[in-house]
């Protein structure tokens, strides 16, 4: 005998990270369009006004703060370390609870806003700095690449989409800005998931103030290579939503848009 299965029908879950820059509702995003009941969990310190916004028009959110000092530099290290290694302890137990009500369709999404945040968080916790940590030969990258592999992991578990939000860096080439951006965090947070985007907000002009609406730019995409570089806005998704209409678009001739939602 052997241990060897034969796989199934598609999982509908996807691990996802969007990035954007600032201003340009990376939370409202979110909160507006992630299949809910979601569990956000915050480091941000800002997304509270967007999550009751929400939660006031109907959306079913549980939300959890996660927050650390701003002035890590006054603690020493081993303080410094302690601290990080509490926040990364309180994300795992209540992320590990989020995947678990998953399964029981309780929730569908999980949010961390952002993904950029919690990488210092991870660097805290392993280095007892705010900073990186030069001379130590990539162990310590290595310690948070391994940690963020665990949470994507964890996710993939479960029945809920993981949605790492992060901040937008931009990609220079040769000393010269290229006009393309990634997401500002470790390389792992693109090699650990299904699909990354870019999320914008455009606008236009007009009587009773203009119109402005949501964009997507898909940046990478782990099984569907040719969704590559495509732009959906919400004449796309309708009412299905951006995530759901984009996870179902990695599998499109495998399945249902309702499996995704």
């Amino acid at each position: 005998g052997s241990d060897f299965v034969i796989l199934g029908d598609v999982k509908p879950q996807s691990n996802i990270v969007v990035f954007a820059d600032s201003k340009q509702g990376k939370t409202s995003l979110c909160t507006e369009y992630a299949p809910d009941p979601i569990a956000y969990i915050n480091f941000d310190r800002r997304a509270y006004p967007a999550v009751k916004k929400a939660m006031d028009k109907g959306r079913r959110i549980v939300y959890l703060d996660v927050d650390t000092p701003a002035h890590v530099s006054r603690l020493g290290e081993q303080e410094a370390k302690k601290l990080g290694q509490t926040a990364v302890n309180k994300v795992i137990k209540n992320f590990a609870w989020a995947v678990e009500q998953s399964k029981k369709r309780l929730i569908r999404s999980i949010v961390l806003d952002t993904g950029t945040e919690y990488s210092e968080i991870l660097n805290l916790a392993i280095t007892g700095k705010g900073g990186g940590v030069k001379n130590d030969f990539g162990q310590s990258r290595d310690l948070a690449s391994r940690e963020w592999w665990r949470l994507f992991n964890l996710a993939r578990e479960g029945q809920a989409h993981l949605i790492v939000l992060a901040r937008a860096q931009e990609i220079w080439v040769g000393n010269e800005p290229t006009g393309k951006f990634k997401p500002r965090g470790p390389k792992v947070m693109i090699d650990a998931c299904d699909w990354a985007a870019q999320a914008r907000i455009r606008s236009k002009k007009g009587k009773g103030g203009g119109e402005k609406w949501f964009e997507l730019e898909i940046t990478s995409a782990g099984i569907n290579k040719d969704e590559e570089g495509k732009v959906y806005t919400a004449d796309d998704w309708g009412e299905d939503g951006p995530f759901a209409y984009s996870s179902w678009m990695q599998f499109v001739e495998t399945s249902d848009i309702d499996q995704w939602k």
